[in-house]
């Protein structure tokens, strides 16, 4: 077995070497020599590194780890480094001919018979969303799935999950994918932490099947899994979770990546923030791109957005250097990334747009123009993949400021009150409040106001304990609210005070 002599031997000479020398090297030697780096001291070496780069969602399911010999498992040829987590194993192992196969297993012996079962239940109710995942995970690195029945036969598979899983007594399961050690990107710098990032990328898109063994309704976990760890977030979900059917979605994203900027306009308390957030989670989900949000104010200048003069100390003398702002360290990010960037401006009509977005008015329309700035007289340009999505209150009388120049730049996206939410929000909760003498209520209110950019929404009664908390809101909240818009009317918002309204809306559904 290769000492660690060998291992420093061999990576210096990798860094002495050209590629092409390399090449010819690895053609040189023989598949044994190849064969005898992957194995347990080189697969330990790996673990320290691997196992940090592991996002806390997986450590927290992983039991130990541990380096073996694998018995004739499959076509896994001899040894292995397990994590083993809460249901199935997570592993590395030799594949032959200087390659890694990194997989999923759960076995006859190392996984009970109940979690097995459960696996199998679920790949056979949840097979068209399991597939979709990992059809589209395995384009990098394609996935083989794989089981062994009571017999001790061996049948491959197409990652294509169905009726055939369900029918066997499955004595184990495996789903692997291959590494190729030595066609990598830089030969020079042979380096067991970025391989790592190639392992853990696998192990984070193999990790779904983690929870398909461990929860009996898995989905909702698989769902949330994928989106806090950026990895995927499908449309489907987007419009589970805002209640906007995928087809208006669809339009949507569709005048987004047209016009690479747009605007949800609306009245208070719609989710416009929220549907923002989501659309630009499924925006840049998949790949390298990335999202941020700020909030516009009053007092926000092009100085803050672009770039400006701040004082700063240096060696106790003051300086005054040209400082970029947040859109343009936005930019210099997005343009080391190959995927869609999105940058949400949330209140986007509170500031004074013209003022703040100064030459970027004509690069917000001219996408593929560069133009010197204003304040260090660098060419700049927005990054292709760069998306803008804003929203504006339009209750808010700052509205006004939004001038046609920058109408004319935006898409402009319409939301209104949506009762849907509100009922699918409770009924999935439970918390059995009557929603429908609620909507009932906030409907009257909104004919009663009878402007579409008045009205109110629902996001004020999105509360998991809406029974204690709803007269509050009602009262501090909505009461105001109506005194505002009615500021003339006092005697329309008496009819909407709680005191009048709180018998049409009990604590519990009939």
């Amino acid at each position: 077995m290769p000492n660690e002599d060998f291992y420093s031997k061999f990576s210096n000479l990798l860094s002495e070497l050209s590629e092409v020398e390399i090449n010819k090297l690895l053609l040189q030697l023989s598949r044994k020599s190849l064969d005898s780096l992957i194995e347990v001291e080189f697969l330990q070496r790996l673990r320290e590194p691997v196992f940090k780069q592991l996002p806390g969602y997986i450590t927290k399911y992983i039991i130990s780890i541990k380096a073996e010999h694998l018995s004739q498992l499959l076509s896994i040829r001899s040894r292995g480094l397990f994590f083993r987590t809460q249901a199935g194993l997570l592993f590395l192992t030799d594949a032959g001919n200087s390659k890694l196969l990194i997989g999923f297993l759960i076995s006859f012996n190392d996984i009970d018979k109940q979690t097995r079962q459960r696996f199998q239940n679920n790949i056979y109710q949840y097979h068209k969303e399991t597939n979709s995942i990992f059809t589209e995970f395995g384009e990098k690195y394609p996935l083989e799935f794989a089981y062994t029945t009571d017999d001790h036969q061996t049948l491959n598979q197409q990652p294509e999950m169905g009726e055939w899983i369900i029918n066997n007594d499955i004595r184990s399961i495996v789903v692997t994918a291959k590494v190729d050690l030595f066609r990598r990107k830089s030969y020079k710098n042979f380096s067991f932490f970025e391989l790592s990032k190639d392992i853990v990328s696998i192990f984070q898109k193999l990790f779904p099947l983690v929870l398909l063994a461990k929860y009996d309704h898995p989905m909702p976990v698989i769902y949330e899994y994928l989106s806090v760890t950026g990895i995927r977030y499908p449309l489907s979900q987007c419009s589970q979770e805002t209640n906007i059917t995928e087809a208006q979605l669809t339009q949507w994203i569709r005048a987004i990546n047209c016009k690479k900027q747009a605007i949800f306009q609306g009245p208070p308390g719609i989710g416009k923030t929220f549907l923002a957030q989501k659309l630009a989670q499924h925006l840049t989900a998949g790949g390298d791109g990335f999202w941020e949000l700020i909030q516009f104010h009053p007092a926000y200048t092009y100085e803050d957005f672009i770039q400006g003069i701040r004082p700063q100390t240096q060696d106790g003398k003051l300086t005054y250097p040209v400082v970029p702002g947040r859109f343009l360290k936005f930019c210099q990010k997005a343009a080391l990334s190959q995927d869609t960037c999105v940058l949400i401006i949330d209140e986007i009509n509170r500031a004074n747009l013209s003022q703040v977005f100064g030459e970027l008015m004509y690069l917000l329309e001219y996408r593929d123009a560069k133009i010197p700035l204003a304040g260090s007289g660098e060419l700049f340009s927005i990054p292709e993949n760069v998306r803008i999505i804003g929203t504006m209150n339009t209750a808010d009388r700052s509205i006004a400021l939004v001038d046609n120049a920058l109408r004319r730049r935006f898409a402009f996206i319409t939301l209104s009150p949506n009762y849907e939410i509100l009922r699918q929000y409770h009924k999935e909760i439970e918390t059995n409040f009557s929603v429908e003498g609620l909507i009932q209520e906030l409907e009257k209110i909104n004919q009663e106001i009878n402007e579409p950019n008045y009205q109110v929404g629902v996001s004020f009664f999105l509360r998991e304990n809406i029974d204690e908390e709803i007269q509050d809101i009602w009262q501090m909240e909505i009461e105001p609210y109506l005194e505002e818009y009615f500021f003339t009317q006092p005697e329309k918002v008496d009819e909407f005070r709680w005191n009048k309204i709180k018998d049409f809306m009990s604590k519990s559904e009939n």
